[in-house]
C-alpha cells in the first residue's frame, strides 16, 4: 500500500496544482518577487492582531512563489517547481508568452513592469508621534497599504503599494504589518532609516473608448494589450487582472461606479491610465474605509 501511496501521490498533488493554476488570479493574493536589498529568508508566518491593519490569514498567500506579466498585462504564476527547473531563467512560457521578472537587469522593453526603484529614505514622525501609514504583509513582502497624503512620508514621494524592504534596527521579516506597526508606535525615535521599493507592480498603460464603447489599452510605446467593454470597467474598477488606480492623474482608489463614469466621461483623446495587479490591491485595501482612500491616499512618486 505504502508503493502505490508514493506512486500516486505526486502525480495527484501535480494535477491539483495544475487545477488551482487555472482558477481566477485574484484567488491567489501572492506577490513576493525578490527584489534588491530585501531581507534574506523572510518568514511567510503570519500572526494575528487586533489592529487596524491586521493581516490576512488566508492560507492562499502561502500558494504561489512568484508572479510576472504576460504579453498582454495579465498576471501569470511561474511554473511549479514539481513540475519544471524551477533554478532555469523565467523567459517565456510554452505558448510565447514574455515573463518579466521584478529587479532583472534585463526587462521588456514595453514597461509592463518596471524595475523598481530602490531608495533609502529617513521618514519623520509628525507632532503627535505618528508617520501615516499603515503596513501590510504579502507572503514574503511588506507593503505600504495606506500612506496619507498630507503626512511626513507622503513628502518622501513613498505611497500605496510601495514595498518596506528594511527598517534600520529591527528585522521585519519575521513581522507582519501589524506587529510592525505597533513596533513603530512603541519606538519613541523621531525618525526612521528605511529602505523601500518604489512602484514594484505599478505601472502606466495609455486607453482609448472606441464607437463601440470598449476601453482599448496599449503601452506607453503604443503595443496593443487587448480591450474590453467600457461598462465593465467602471462596474468593477478593473480590467482583466488590472486594478485602475489612477485615470488621467486622479487617484480612483476607494472610488465609486459613478466616479469611474465620471471620468471616463470628462477624459478627451488618449486616456492615461496606471493600473496594478487586482490581487495586490484587493488585499492592501481590505477593511480600509473607502472615504479615506478616495480623499487621503497618496500614490507612489519616485523622484
Amino acid at each position: 500500500m505504502s508503493t502505490v501511496r508514493q506512486v500516486i501521490d505526486p502525480h495527484i498533488q501535480n494535477r491539483f496544482w495544475i487545477l488551482r493554476v487555472g482558477l481566477q488570479m485574484s484567488r491567489y493574493p501572492k506577490l513576493d518577487e525578490e527584489l534588491p536589498c530585501a531581507p534574506e529568508n523572510p518568514s511567510q508566518k503570519e500572526t494575528d492582531s487586533s489592529s487596524s491593519d491586521d493581516d490576512s490569514g488566508d492560507s492562499e498567500l502561502c500558494q504561489l512563489d512568484d508572479i510576472y506579466y504576460d504579453e498582454y498585462g495579465n498576471v501569470i504564476c511561474k511554473p511549479n517547481p514539481n513540475v519544471t527547473d524551477s533554478t532555469s531563467p523565467v523567459s517565456s512560457t510554452s505558448s510565447g508568452l514574455s515573463a518579466v521578472q521584478i529587479g532583472s537587469a534585463k526587462g521588456d522593453t514595453h514597461e509592463r513592469a518596471k524595475h523598481p526603484a530602490v531608495r533609502q529614505v529617513v521618514l519623520h514622525k509628525d507632532a503627535s508621534g505618528k508617520l501615516g501609514i499603515k503596513l501590510r504583509r504579502m507572503g514574503n513582502a511588506m507593503y505600504f497599504a495606506f500612506v496619507d497624503v498630507n503626512s511626513p512620508v507622503a513628502k518622501t514621494g513613498i505611497g500605496f503599494a510601495d514595498q518596506l524592504l528594511q527598517v534600520r534596527g529591527v528585522n521585519i521579516s519575521d513581522m507582519t504589518g501589524s506587529q510592525m506597526m505597533h513596533w513603530i508606535s512603541a519606538n519613541h525615535a523621531k525618525e526612521l532609516h528605511v529602505t523601500v521599493a518604489q512602484r514594484p507592480y505599478d505601472f502606466d498603460i495609455e486607453g482609448t473608448v472606441n464607437s463601440h464603447g470598449e476601453l482599448a489599452y496599449r503601452t506607453k510605446q503604443g503595443k496593443e494589450l487587448g480591450s474590453v467593454k467600457l461598462q465593465k470597467v467602471v462596474q468593477k474598477g478593473h480590467m482583466k487582472h488590472l486594478q485602475i488606480i489612477a485615470i488621467n492623474g486622479k487617484t480612483m482608489l476607494g472610488c465609486t461606479e459613478q466616479d469611474f463614469l465620471s471620468a471616463f466621461q470628462n477624459a478627451t483623446g488618449t486616456i492615461q491610465l496606471r493600473v496594478i495587479p487586482h490581487i495586490l490591491t484587493s488585499h492592501l485595501l481590505k477593511r480600509q474605509s473607502k472615504s479615506e482612500l478616495r480623499n487621503r491616499m497618496q500614490l507612489s512618486k519616485i523622484p
